[in-house]
């Protein structure tokens, strides 16, 4: 394998991580894709050897546990930074971001659908305006 195409797939699997981890800012179980199903995705999509697979998985194990501690470094500042009544808020706030996001995940979405496009209602976003008669 030439140097340039190890670059290439090391910059898109840091595409993909960065993606991942955009995506589950706030880690919780049951979040996202496991490092697995990326994995195999992209062993898929790539062809991956079974020994570019292990280290893809690796590496995506890794990013996860960055951003675990990234995470739990930020709570110790935000604690040291708010008062103990605005972390209190602060968590209350997360809460109910987390029961949101909970509760819109079984919308009949689909890709690309905006809001009032629930279970087949309205149009989605990429329809341009429609022609008035």
């Amino acid at each position: 394998m030439n140097a340039k195409f190890k670059k290439s797939l090391i910059a898109l699997a840091a595409v993909v991580a960065v993606g991942a981890g955009m995506s589950t800012a706030i880690a919780r179980p049951g979040a996202g894709p496991d490092e697995g199903a990326r994995v195999e995705f992209m062993a898929k999509k790539l062809q991956l050897t079974p020994d570019q697979q292990a280290q893809m998985k690796t590496l995506f194990e890794e990013q996860r546990q960055l951003r675990e501690q990234m995470r739990a470094t930020m709570q110790d500042r935000m604690k040291n930074i708010l008062t103990q009544e605005q972390f209190a808020k602060l968590e209350d706030m997360r809460e109910q971001r987390m029961e949101r996001m909970e509760r819109n995940r079984g919308n009949d979405r689909g890709p690309g659908m905006g809001r009032g496009c629930e279970r087949g209602q309205g149009q989605p976003r990429s329809a341009g305006p429609q022609a008035s008669l």
